[in-house]
């Protein structure tokens, strides 16, 4: 019996080593955290597009308020403008609408807004100041009609005088 050693135990194959997954280092937990924060970014982006949306539209119904009552002061000067009859009257009334336009502008915050303010006034604006030049050429070429109707009335009688001294005395006073 001398025979050696032999083994009892057949061969088989090893004890598996335990399976380490990134579930066992906090992936899982992390993982949980990770989506916590993108609900919380998501609910926070959700509230802030809200707020500024409300904003945006508060600061946009005041600038249409203010628009309206710029508008309506720039008629009111045009109409007082009008009966005093001013030969600088278009450039003076698109010297008013240039300084309501910067006053109406100057209280906006919203670039976007800005945009769309400038080109509504800019477009107002156009349209105030071509009827305001229009009622200029309008209102010379009436008092040049007076003029040349005084003319006519008083030339004959002009024929005997000089004429230079009819056209100083009849002129002014067609111009009135």
């Amino acid at each position: 019996m001398a025979e050696g050693y032999r083994s009892q135990v057949g061969p088989r194959a090893g004890q598996p080593l335990p399976r380490v997954t990134a579930e066992d280092y906090g992936a899982g937990v992390a993982d949980g955290v990770g989506r916590l924060a993108d609900t919380v970014y998501r609910a926070k982006k959700g509230e802030y597009l809200v707020d500024r949306r409300q904003r945006e539209n508060a600061e946009w119904a005041e600038f249409q308020v203010q628009f309206a009552k710029e508008r309506e002061a720039a008629a009111a000067a045009a109409r007082e403008a009008r009966q005093k009859d001013d030969p600088e009257h278009s450039t003076r009334m698109a010297a008013h609408w240039e300084q309501a336009q910067e006053r109406l502008l100057s209280g906006l915050t919203f670039d976007d807004l800005k945009g769309r303010a400038q080109a509504t006034t800019r477009d107002w604006g156009a349209q105030f100041r071509t009827g305001e030049a229009d009622w200029q050429t309008v209102a010379r070429a009436r008092a040049r009609a007076r003029v040349c109707a005084c003319l006519r009335a008083c030339m004959p009688a002009c024929m005997r005088a000089c004429v230079p001294a009819c056209l100083r005395a009849c002129v002014p006073a067609c111009l009135r």
